[in-house]
């Protein structure tokens, strides 16, 4: 089982990138959602643990709010799920 990688793209965001993160929007965390729950299905409830190793927002327009939201939204979502993050600040 531990010879399975579980491999996420560099950039999940592609052209759809925004400068605007808000949680209360399906479209914002939809993709966060759902990579938590594979990595969840696939890792986690096999004991195996998960440390998410690097993950960021870039500053677009002084969009530093919307990047506390992103980033509280995904450390919060991981730690649903049992996972710990290291988050890469990108200035």
């Amino acid at each position: 089982m531990l010879n399975d990688k579980f491999v996420l793209s560099a950039d999940t965001a592609g052209n759809e990138s925004t400068d605007q993160f808000d949680a209360s929007e399906k479209i914002s965390t939809n993709d966060i959602d759902q990579m938590m729950e594979k990595l969840y299905a696939k890792y986690i409830s096999n004991e195996i643990p998960v440390v998410i190793g690097e993950f960021g927002a870039r500053d677009k327009n002084g969009n530093l709010q919307s990047r506390v939201d992103y980033a509280a939204y995904y450390i919060a979502a991981a730690r649903a799920y049992g996972m710990s993050c290291n988050w890469w600040f990108l200035k």
